[in-house]
């Protein structure tokens, strides 16, 4: 009965002969499922809320085993009130609850276990409550939660257990609550959170196990999660995290990696406050560890650019907090300046617009009349060559400079100052601007 031609071959307990048998109680259905253990059975399209009494509120297969074949509760409707799978058994076949609605109400598939078929819960459709997986056990076949939609409260997948098959969260759609996968043991199969859309709360992959690769890529809605953590997790195949948005620091903390790792794409918003002198610092002084955790995992990978934009996060978890003031002033201005280093259009703008700013008081100052075109240009590169003073003919243009345009003594005290000034404001924005070209372009 392991192929699946096998199992389309076999006899089906069709809905209606399923709800009498399932109204009957767990013990008259495990009982008839021990007599017949290969068997399709269907609930699909099934209106479980038109079965619900004040007796018996709750949806609930409980304890149930279910025999080796195809079990389908397709289309189902649930309605509002919890449902209970906890503690279910399925056999071999596929386990089927695609384009599944459940209503207001917890769902617990707790310590279920699933035979080696698919599982399939595209496109399902929570309401408000809980949904929980944990300690469930999936066998080999694939597990599908592609473009299921989750309603407000938690989902959790602690301690749960995937086989040899892929898992799929792509499209899904997480509401407001945390989403948990606390020590989760993922097979060989591959594991697809793409485009998925995550909620307000948390989500964490604290301790979680993964043996196949892991891909986390463009999800959406990620700008409004609390916390993110693959803290102490484990991979051994592939990693790939990318082209996300965070407003938290993604948490990569004690991650044990086998294999390759990409981190590409990853912004992360660090959360900060003002203190009592209405400075901005770091809310979670915790983030600059994870910050210089996402730096390194970058920096071995080669990835300079994202490596570089941690950097900069993590100078900015510092200051006013593990840097004393004067430092963090310091900080503030280069940060300003070049984005510690990430841009080198910005000072060189300034390095440009400096040259027209020190011409002013230069035009101010001069005992020459600054009229025509002729006499403005020749100030203009009197201020240039003056930017540039590592250049050897720039030491004869200011020489030059300096007789055409101040004569008088007095005046020369005032203006060398301003030149001295004007050479080391140039020489620190270009040694700047180099520094950005080579984080730029380096190989």
């Amino acid at each position: 009965m392991n192929e699946q031609q096998d199992v389309q071959k076999i006899d089906t307990l069709e809905p209606y002969a399923a709800i009498v048998l399932w109204q009957a109680g767990k013990g008259e259905w495990n009982k008839w499922v021990s007599e017949n253990p290969i068997y399709n059975i269907s609930f699909g399209s099934v209106d479980f809320s038109k079965l619900r009494t004040k007796d018996n509120p709750d949806i609930s297969f409980k304890g149930f085993t279910f025999p080796n074949g195809n079990v389908s509760f397709s289309e189902a409707i649930f309605g509002e009130g919890d449902v209970d799978f906890s503690s279910a058994t399925f056999g071999e076949g596929d386990v089927h609850f695609s384009n599944a609605t459940f209503g207001k109400g917890s769902v617990s598939f707790n310590k279920t276990i699933f035979g080696n078929g698919n599982v399939y819960f595209y496109t399902a459709s929570f309401g408000a409550g809980s949904v929980s997986f944990n300690k469930s056990a999936f066998g080999d076949g694939d597990v599908h939660f592609s473009r299921a939609k989750f309603g407000e409260g938690s989902v959790r997948f602690n301690n749960t257990s995937f086989g040899k098959g892929n898992v799929y969260f792509s499209y899904a759609t997480f509401g407001e609550g945390n989403v948990d996968f606390y020590e989760a043991s993922f097979g060989e199969g591959n594991v697809y959170f793409y485009l998925t859309s995550f909620g307000e709360g948390s989500t964490s992959f604290h301790g979680a196990k993964f043996t196949g690769k892991f891909y986390l890529d463009n999800c959406n809605d990620t700008g409004k999660i609390k916390s993110f953590t693959f803290q102490n997790c484990t991979f051994i195949d592939a990693v790939v995290i990318k082209n996300i948005t965070l407003n938290c620091v993604l948490d990569m903390l004690n991650t044990s990696f086998a294999n390759h790792i990409s981190l590409y794409g990853i912004i992360c918003h660090l959360r900060r406050k003002k203190n009592k002198w209405g400075v901005k610092i770091v809310e979670n002084k915790d983030d600059i560890e994870k910050l210089i955790r996402l730096k390194e995992l970058t920096e071995n990978s080669k990835n300079h650019e994202q490596a570089l934009l941690f950097h900069a996060e993590e100078q900015r978890a510092k200051r006013w907090v593990k840097t004393d003031n004067i430092v963090s002033l310091i900080d503030m201005v280069f940060s300003g300046i070049c984005d510690y280093g990430q841009s080198f259009l910005r000072p060189m703008f300034l390095w440009l617009l400096s040259i027209f700013i020190f011409a002013v008081p230069y035009a101010y100052l001069s005992e020459k009349p600054i009229q025509s075109l002729k006499s403005v240009w020749e100030l203009f590169v009197f201020s240039a060559f003056n930017s540039v003073p590592f250049l050897t003919m720039a030491r004869d243009v200011r020489t030059d400079g300096v007789g055409a345009f101040f004569h008088d003594d007095t005046m020369l005290t005032i203006v060398y100052p301003i030149m001295g000034l004007q050479g080391i404001t140039s020489i620190i924005l270009i040694f700047i601007v180099g520094l950005g070209l080579r984080n730029r372009f380096r190989i």
